[in-house]
């Protein structure tokens, strides 16, 4: 089955992007999609790695949907 996943910084693109999807000819549709939405309201802001048990995965989407938020450190800095 596939999966539409939508990795977002923005709140408002996030609530947006996680509207049901209906596909097919207007009036007879055959299918709704319902994405997958990971946005800052979703994942955890994760500023030391402790919190995230080691799992660099779970940093990375949370580098990714906090980077450039405030208090985002080192992430809006592209430091290493």
């Amino acid at each position: 089955m596939p999966v539409l996943i939508v990795l977002t910084s923005s709140e408002s693109t996030a609530q947006w992007a996680a509207q049901p999807i209906n596909v097919g000819p207007a009036g007879w549709e055959t299918c709704t999609v319902r994405p997958l939405v990971i946005g800052p309201d979703s994942e955890p802001f994760i500023a030391d790695e402790r919190l995230s048990g080691g799992d660099a995965f779970l940093e990375a989407l949370s580098a990714i949907v906090h980077g450039a938020g405030p208090g985002s450190g080192p992430f809006a800095d592209g430091a290493p």
